[in-house]
């Protein structure tokens, strides 16, 4: 494969791992606004559907950060893989 080719390639995973790092960021930042809000305002169970999403969306946040870019890329082309599951996390 060319060198540059291949740097342009590195290069374009790396900006769009960047850009999916932030769009997860920004969708967390999100959900734990909305916790925040509606945790006073809802039933016990409701609240802990909502904990074992936060603990799952950790889970995963810390799943992903172990990947390389070239993982991460791969993980993201190939939607559905992994569903979570909130019933199997609930405290």
């Amino acid at each position: 494969m060319d060198p540059n080719l291949e740097q342009m390639a590195d290069y374009l995973i790396e900006k769009w791992v960047h850009q999916l790092t932030k769009s997860i960021q920004l969708t967390r930042s999100t959900f734990l606004m909305m916790k925040t809000f509606w945790m006073e305002q809802t039933p016990c169970w409701i609240q802990r559907k909502v904990r074992a999403a936060t603990l799952t969306m950790k889970m995963m946040e810390q799943e992903y950060q172990l990947l390389n870019p070239q993982d991460r890329v791969q993980q993201a082309c190939q939607p559905g893989k992994k569903q979570m599951d909130y019933n199997s996390v609930i405290p």
